[in-house]
């Protein structure tokens, strides 16, 4: 029966359940030679098509062609359901490339704690709280400490997430505490336990931390730029001082340090100290970003209005994608210009920097929308709506939000509802604009419509403050004071 099987892999599935059920049956037989015979044949079918469309898949995602390998593992998962290893690659891809559903489900089924390999431990992770599973993506870690209690890549996944849930922070602090046992060096571990620290109003235990973390590693310099703004912070300007002195004199060559330092010395009242160290920081480091935005801000401190414009566009350059230094500029141009002027000088930057022309618009639409000029603020967003940008989005949001409340204004309700709903399709986990249709209902006068929606909004987004006081507003405003008065 095995033989007369067509070998093609939609066949596959078929071979190998009559393979595994002959070998079965000859092994209770006590028959070991002849199961072994159809085990061989088994593993061949198995395993040689396997490798090779694993192989593939592996090529593609090198090459990134990711939705070819995921096609590939789906079609492997096809013709091997009980694939666990393939669910995983597959569930793991699909994950990191925005198929968040499958991607879940496939890492959740598959993922043994006890035994599940740590990267894809991460990937279910990272997948569970996209997901808002938080608490789920804990237990599973918590489970898989358990079973691998010196695995510090597992203790500082499971540590890091812990502090962000209040039941699990005491857990946490211990899975970091070890992991930073196991590996002292791991400094960025003493970070998160500094914040953690911090925001339950402890400073001196978070400087302990950071003391720590400085000993260990200067050189972790997100840690000691931490460091430095919290002695600041603190008033503790003698050890700030100390610290910005060993980096001067430690790492006189490296930029990040030099940074640091002249940041602490401006914050330490030493402006022109840290003002010239860092104009030769600009100069002979002209390709980093972050030296020129520092340099910036002492330039707008100092009243330089226009020379830190100019820094600011120059460092925007380097980032055309990030919206914040092109609008830091525009807000320091602002301190000394006019609208018109301002919208005049944004325009020239859009037009002489072709790379920035994209947030150049975004900004001149929010300027627009400001002065309540929907229509001009429209017209400046159509060339970029088939953008994938965040500030693209962001900012046509609050274009149609403004538009939807404008028409309710107006009494054209068929109007705001239209514009809310393509405002809540773009930004579908922003409760502000899911209860603009609430507040449309109530503005028709029909208070028991708004109610149910409000309802609708409760489901989708659960309790909160906003919503119990929209309720409040919508029960009073119907005449039900005592149930507004519960609500509360």
């Amino acid at each position: 029966a095995v033989g007369a099987l067509p070998t093609s892999d939609i066949f596959l599935p078929i071979r190998r359940d009559l393979l595994t059920a002959l070998s079965r049956v000859l092994t209770e037989q006590g028959k070991m030679t002849e199961a072994q015979v159809y085990n061989r044949i088994l593993a061949e079918n198995l395993n040689t098509g396997a490798n090779e469309q694993g192989q593939a898949a592996i090529a593609a995602i090198k090459e990134g062609k990711f939705e070819e390998a995921k096609n590939i593992l789906r079609d492997m998962l096809k013709l091997d359901p009980d694939n666990e290893q393939v669910a995983l690659m597959l569930g793991a891809l699909a994950a990191g490339t925005g198929d968040r559903d499958e991607g879940t489900r496939l890492l959740t089924e598959n993922v043994d704690p006890e035994t599940t390999p740590t990267r894809f431990i991460r990937a279910a992770t990272m997948a569970r709280i996209d997901s808002g599973d938080r608490e789920e993506a804990v237990q599973t870690l918590e489970r898989a400490v358990k079973a691998r209690p010196n695995d510090n890549e597992l203790l500082a996944m499971h540590g890091i997430l812990a502090l962000t849930l209040p039941e699990h922070e005491e857990a946490g602090v211990a899975s970091l505490s070890k992991a930073i046992s196991n590996e002292p060096e791991r400094v960025r571990l003493r970070l998160a336990l500094a914040q953690h620290h911090l925001r339950n109003d402890q400073p001196e235990q978070a400087l302990g931390q950071l003391r720590m973390a400085f000993t260990t590693d200067p050189s972790e310099w997100n840690t000691t730029g931490a460091y430095l703004n919290l002695l600041i912070q603190q008033g503790e300007t003698a050890e700030a001082a100390e610290i910005r002195d060993s980096l001067l004199n430690g790492y006189p060559n490296e930029p990040s340090a030099v940074l640091l330092a002249s940041v602490a010395d401006a914050q330490l009242g030493n402006t022109e100290d840290a003002q010239k160290r860092l104009e030769v920081l600009v100069e002979e480091n002209p390709q980093l970003q972050a030296p020129k935005v520092a340099l910036a801000n002492l330039y707008a401190q100092a009243g330089q209005n226009e020379q830190a414009a100019t820094l600011l566009v120059d460092a925007a350059r380097m980032t055309p994608n990030a919206l914040q230094p092109l609008q830091q500029a525009v807000q320091v141009y602002a301190r000394d210009h006019s609208g018109p002027e301002i919208t005049q000088w944004l325009e020239t930057v859009g037009r002489e920097n072709p790379e920035l022309s994209q947030n150049a618009d975004v900004l001149l639409a929010l300027i627009s929308i400001q002065q309540g000029d929907l229509a001009q603020a429209r017209s400046l967003l159509e060339e970029w709506q088939d953008s994938d940008s965040v500030a693209v989005n962001q900012a046509t949001v609050e274009l149609l939000a403004v538009e939807a409340r404008t028409a309710a204004n107006q009494a054209d309700y068929a109007t705001a509802r239209s514009k809310a709903a393509e405002a809540i399709a773009l930004q579908p986990d922003n409760l502000n604009l899911a209860l603009l249709p609430v507040n449309f209902a109530a503005l028709e006068g029909d208070n028991e419509e708004a109610l149910d929606i409000l309802e609708e909004v409760e489901t989708t987004f659960g309790e909160s403050s906003a919503i119990v006081r929209a309720r409040a507003q919508l029960l009073v405003r119907a005449n039900r004071p005592e149930e507004a008065i519960s609500a509360l």
